[in-house]
């Protein structure tokens, strides 16, 4: 079960660290269909390694649909691994904009003290 956590919080880590400025929203979640593909066959991978029999025995991962929701404390890890890299994007464009500023304050009336 943590294993499918950690897999679903690299997927919306996946999807918003596909730009250094923009949100994943702003790009468009389908502009990159390699992305896609590749989230599909990790997808498909996943459910086999959680609900084939063989894994489940070399992995001893239960194999209950009803333990999907007992999770604790994990289920909104993928949720903070989307807003930390929204607000590390954030932080990234304001800095970008305060140099900006200082260099065209510095064109115009010299070095500031």
């Amino acid at each position: 079960m943590a294993v499918n956590v950690f897999i679903m919080g690299e997927l919306f880590y996946l999807f918003n660290c596909r730009s250094l400025t923009k949100s994943m929203f702003a790009l468009g979640v389908f502009s990159n269909l390699w992305v896609i593909g590749g989230v599909g066959t990790m997808l498909a991978l996943q459910m086999l390694f959680t609900y084939l029999p063989a894994m489940n025995y070399l992995f001893t991962a239960p194999n209950r649909v009803a333990l999907l929701g007992t999770n604790t404390g994990g289920e909104h890890h993928h949720v903070c691994c989307y807003w930390i890299g929204e607000v590390a994007q954030a932080m990234r464009n304001v800095t970008s904009r305060i140099k900006d500023l200082e260099a065209g304050w510095n064109a115009c009336y010299g070095t500031a003290v």
